[in-house]
């Protein structure tokens, strides 16, 4: 996998890698709604939202590194 500039990157590469959908990663993740597990993961990939009470639902689910998740987490946090 090429290295990822941004958290919403990173996410979206390491979903497709594993053959999920964003529906399947939101509900993978604890979110119940079909179609709000959708718009959630695709606000979390385009950078709208930053997942801080998911991001450690995500590094397991997607098996992140958890350095590399925490520093591209640090650039988005103080971009903002």
């Amino acid at each position: 996998m090429k290295k990822a500039k941004t958290l919403g990157t990173m996410l979206r590469k390491a979903r497709e890698k594993k053959g999920m959908t964003q529906s399947q990663l939101g509900k993978a993740i604890g979110i119940r709604a079909c179609a709000s597990a959708q718009v959630v993961i695709s606000r979390y990939e385009r950078g709208v939202t930053f997942p801080q009470g998911n991001l450690g639902k995500l590094i397991k689910v997607l098996g992140l590194p958890r350095e590399k998740v925490m520093k591209l987490a640090t650039s988005y946090i103080f971009s903002c």
